[in-house]
C-alpha cells in the first residue's frame, strides 16, 4: 500500500504538474494572446497614425498646391488686372492728350472767332458810322432840296401871282384900250 499511496501520490503529483502546466500553458497563451492582441491593437493603432499621418501630409500637401495654384492663378489675375490698369491708363492718358489738344485748337479757333467778330464788329461799326454820315449828309442834301424846292415853289408861287397880276394888268390895260377905242374919239 505504501507503494499504492506513492504511486498515487505521484500519479496526483503528476496530475498536478500536467494540471499546473496546463493551466500556466492556458495563462501563457492567454497572457501571450493578449500581448498579441494588445500589440497588434499597437501596430493597428500605428499604422492608423502612420495613415492618418500619411493622409494628413497628403491633405496638407494638396492644400498647399491647391493654396499655390490659387496664389499663382491670384497673381495672374492680379498680374492681368495690373496690365489692363496700365494700358486703360496709357489709353485714358492718350485720350487727355488728344482732349487737351482739341481743347487748345478749339482755344485757337475760339480766339480767331472772337478777334474776327471784333474786327468784323468794328467794320460793321466803321460802315455804320459812314452810313449814318452819308444818312446825315443826304438828309442835310434832302433838306437843302426841300428847302431849296421850298424856296423854288414860293419864287414859282410868287412868280405865277406876279404873272397873274401882270396878265390882269394887261388884260386891264387891253380892257381900257379896248374901251378906248371903241369910244367915239373924244
Amino acid at each position: 500500500m505504501k507503494k499504492l499511496g506513492v504511486i498515487v501520490l505521484m500519479l496526483l503529483a503528476v496530475g498536478a504538474l500536467a494540471y499546473s502546466y496546463r493551466a500556466y500553458k492556458i495563462k501563457a497563451e492567454t497572457d501571450l494572446a493578449a500581448r498579441r492582441a494588445e500589440l497588434e491593437e499597437r501596430e493597428s493603432e500605428a499604422r492608423r497614425r502612420i495613415e492618418a499621418t500619411t493622409e494628413a501630409k497628403r491633405l496638407a500637401t494638396l492644400q498647399a498646391e491647391q493654396a499655390s495654384a490659387d496664389a499663382k492663378r491670384k497673381v495672374a489675375e492680379m498680374r492681368a488686372e495690373e496690365e489692363a490698369n496700365a494700358q486703360r491708363k496709357l489709353a485714358a492718358e492718350a485720350e487727355l492728350a488728344q482732349l487737351n489738344r482739341e481743347l487748345e485748337d478749339i482755344r485757337r479757333q475760339k480766339e480767331a472767332t472772337i478777334a474776327f467778330a471784333q474786327k468784323t464788329a468794328e467794320q460793321r461799326r466803321a460802315e455804320l458810322a459812314g452810313i449814318e454820315a452819308a444818312h446825315k449828309e443826304t438828309l442835310a442834301k434832302l433838306q437843302t432840296v426841300e428847302t431849296e424846292k421850298a424856296l423854288l415853289l414860293s419864287r414859282e408861287a410868287a412868280h405865277a401871282a406876279a404873272l397873274r397880276q401882270q396878265i390882269e394888268l394887261e388884260k386891264q390895260a387891253e380892257e381900257r384900250a379896248s374901251r378906248m377905242r371903241a369910244s367915239p374919239t373924244r
